[in-house]
């Protein structure tokens, strides 16, 4: 159902148009709002694959994507998920139909899902204007009221808005210029990619499974994520050496950005934070996001003045939680633990006091049994979405 604008509607600039930005674009267009969504690039991007698990149905069911998903040409249901720590004993592996109550994940072109949710987005009235350039905020004291940009005739212009969303990424367009320097965390890795047909691999994926695993005899990981073409994406983690000519390769280092929200702006996806480079599922936690930045949306557009920092302090611990969680799994250590010691340090991890509720209502959200966000949080208004579908149960190896 298209989104019933409002008259007279403050409009809400969301900058960028990846995962989270085209997401929340589309999910703040249905609620009826005014959109307007900018992407500096004119056209899409490099494409790569992702693994995304079960808990994505109940945000893709509430913008009517789950059937078009799986109807574009490279997507699939992924129905196993496979972990190898690289101790010698036998990978971990779990089937998603006992992961919460869709059954299924999905595997996607990066590039197939962006699309997507632009085309959603601009479907609920959602305005999408492309190879524009966002330069800044607009700033009078500490509230944001817009955004400078220079659109494709070089002349810039002032776009007044009653919220804007971040969502550029690490270049953290609006952020940057409101809020302090990220906190960076840990080394930097490459990640180099790899689409190819599977018959060219060494080892040929099996069907409908995310495969992750220590490469052997290194510090590194790699992933095999099977697309509905025949194609697979084949990618490798490494430690990105000190002076190493890293050219040619994604350079991935991690960050929390210290302040998530504040008066007329908010982060999501990539802007706020990059704290996990595979574990738990990066690009689905993204999409996850833009539930409650749509809810927080709202509220800020209701007058609620709670709303930036209770959104600053679940997200930043849902961040900071996350990377923890990357952080036990990247320790080489775990290379040279069998698998009492391995599964009795992780079991430390998930039920510490610090960090195991929060880890628990993350796997809660992937696996599609409650949102991301605390819903319960006594400090301010309501900031996830509770539109959780009747679960879709489907066969048992449904294509």
């Amino acid at each position: 159902m298209r989104g019933q604008r409002r008259a007279d509607e403050p409009d809400v600039a969301v900058v960028g148009c990846g995962i989270a930005g085209a997401a929340t674009a589309a999910l703040i267009a249905l609620r009826g709002r005014a959109v307007t969504l900018f992407d500096r690039a004119a056209e899409p991007g490099p494409d790569s694959a992702e693994a995304l698990p079960p808990g994505v149905h109940p945000v893709l069911a509430e913008l009517g994507l789950r059937e078009r998903l799986l109807a574009a040409p490279r997507s699939t249901r992924s129905h196993v998920s496979e972990l190898d720590w690289g101790n010698g004993a036998a990978p971990w592996r779990s089937s998603l139909a006992d992961a919460g109550a869709y059954g299924y994940g999905f595997h996607v072109s990066y590039q197939e899902l962006t699309e997507l949710l632009i085309r959603r987005a601009s479907e609920l009235g959602a305005t999408v204007r492309r190879g524009c350039v966002v330069l800044g905020p607009v700033l009078v004291d500490d509230t944001v009221l817009g955004v400078r940009i220079r659109a494709a005739d070089g002349v810039d212009r002032v776009h007044e808005a009653a919220v804007v969303v971040d969502a550029s990424g690490p270049s953290r367009v609006v952020a940057g210029a409101v809020s302090p320097s990220p906190r960076r965390n840990g080394p930097r890795y490459t990640i180099e990619r790899d689409l190819r047909v599977a018959s060219m691999l060494p080892r040929r994926p099996e069907p409908h499974t995310f495969v992750t695993g220590r490469a052997a005899g290194t510090t590194g990981w790699t992933w095999l994520i099977p697309l509905g073409d025949g194609t697979t994406e084949r990618a490798t983690l490494r430690l990105a050496r000190t002076g190493a000519d890293t050219r040619g390769r994604q350079v991935w280092s991690g960050y929390r950005s210290s302040v998530l929200a504040g008066y007329g702006w908010l982060s999501v996806g990539d802007a706020a934070g990059v704290v996990d480079p595979l574990f738990l599922a990066p690009a689905a936690l993204a999409l996850l996001a833009a539930q409650p930045a749509a809810g927080a949306i709202e509220s800020l557009l209701d007058g609620s003045t709670r709303v930036p920092r209770h959104y600053s302090d679940v997200y930043g611990d849902v961040l900071d939680r996350v990377g923890e969680f990357a952080d036990f799994c990247l320790d080489p250590r775990r290379r040279y633990e069998n698998e009492d010691t391995l599964t009795r340090n992780l079991t430390g991890l998930l039920g510490s006091r610090e960090s195991g509720a929060t880890l628990a209502r993350v796997r809660g959200a992937l696996d599609g049994s409650h949102p991301l966000f605390d819903v319960d949080c006594p400090e301010g208004p309501l900031v996830a979405s509770l539109a959780m579908p009747a679960p879709e149960r489907p066969s048992a190896h449904g294509a």
